[in-house]
């Protein structure tokens, strides 16, 4: 159940916002928080900038109470990576914040100790995804190259089970729906995407155009990840700004040959 805001699970009280379920609201802070702390450093109007520190700290405290491994995993993952590229001591803080996190929020470790149910209830446990992660690759085996077709998961699922429940990993799921041959062209694309965001990311010399295409890189690490856990290509809004990441980031990259459109890029600034 739900009541201003939060997600009534068996042990947690989950913020989800105006979200239909905390799992949504992580992800869609998941998608936005790269980005507003690689900008956070590049913006120069004192006003813009106190608001959006205040808008990352209101963010960051919504993603440790949606309660949603998967979307803490995949930001610590995205942000380790982004530490990795640009400062060693960047890792340690996050390390450090993780630690301190932990020690502080005891509801944290909880969260993690659920994971031998059995049941698929509110504490989405490991155990149910793995069961039903094989019984999706026993389906795809039977069709492997072109799969049983689009939208064709919710018909097995429901004929398996008299429960329907989402396949809680994308890559599955498209392998049943598409085959081999729609995954290889999904991740094919994934691969293309996170490249290019390395290489506007090296190629370009002003810092704000960088932090864009820092952020991109990193939202598509958190996306990969996610996408191994959950339902992200079901969640309309995370696609919604994914994609429109990812407009920004080609737009900034194309900056140097003079095709772009610096409005759409510059306007926070």
């Amino acid at each position: 159940s739900s009541d201003l805001g939060y997600y009534r699970s068996i042990t947690f009280n989950r913020a989800f916002a105006t979200f239909t379920h905390p799992n949504v609201y992580a992800f869609y802070l998941t998608m936005l928080l790269p980005m507003a702390i690689l900008i956070f450093p590049q913006t120069k109007n004192r006003a813009k900038k106190i608001f959006l520190g205040a808008l990352i700290a209101a963010m960051g405290a919504s993603l440790v109470l949606t309660f949603t491994r998967g979307a803490w995993i995949s930001f610590i993952c995205a942000a380790l990576a982004l530490g990795f590229l640009r400062s060693k001591k960047t890792v340690m803080l996050i390390l450090l914040v993780i630690i301190a996190l932990a020690l502080l929020m005891p509801s944290i470790a909880l969260r993690f100790s659920d994971l031998s149910g059995t049941a698929y209830d509110g504490t989405d446990s490991l155990r149910w995804r793995l069961n039903l992660w094989r019984q999706t690759f026993e389906y795809f085996l039977s069709r492997p190259v072109l799969g049983y077709g689009l939208g064709s998961f919710y018909a097995l699922s429901s004929a398996a089970s008299s429960e329907y429940a989402p396949a809680h990993n994308d890559y599955l799921r498209l392998a049943l729906e598409t085959g081999i041959a729609g995954l290889g062209a999904y991740l094919f694309l994934l691969y293309l995407l996170t490249r290019d965001a390395l290489r506007i990311y090296k190629r370009l010399n002003p810092a704000y155009s960088r932090a864009i295409a820092l952020g991109f890189f990193s939202l598509c690490v958190a996306y990969i990840l996610i996408g191994m856990a959950d339902n992200l290509m079901r969640s309309t809004v995370v696609q919604l700004y994914f994609w429109t990441f990812a407009a920004i980031m080609f737009n900034v990259g194309r900056m140097e040959t003079g095709t772009a459109r610096p409005g759409l890029v510059t306007s926070i600034k």
